[in-house]
């Protein structure tokens, strides 16, 4: 009987120790740090997006439309 109340008892402080560590982990943003690969197309993608939105002309911007009847 008391060994199995010792391995329960060392399985709670496992359990507990990690708990903590997760809950450790989770107040910092895990850091990450990109392949160059991917930090060239992210920014390929950035300047394509860039370039279509200026294409569309500037916001607010109206046509005019001559009526020729």
């Amino acid at each position: 009987m008391t060994i199995q109340l010792e391995a329960l008892q060392k399985r709670m402080i496992e359990s507990e120790e990690q708990r903590e560590r997760q809950s450790y982990s989770r107040n910092y943003q895990t850091i990450v740090f990109r392949k160059p690969e991917e930090k060239k197309a992210e920014e390929e993608q950035n300047a394509e997006t860039t370039e279509a939105s200026n294409a569309d002309g500037p916001e607010g911007a109206t046509a005019k439309v001559s009526d020729s009847t």
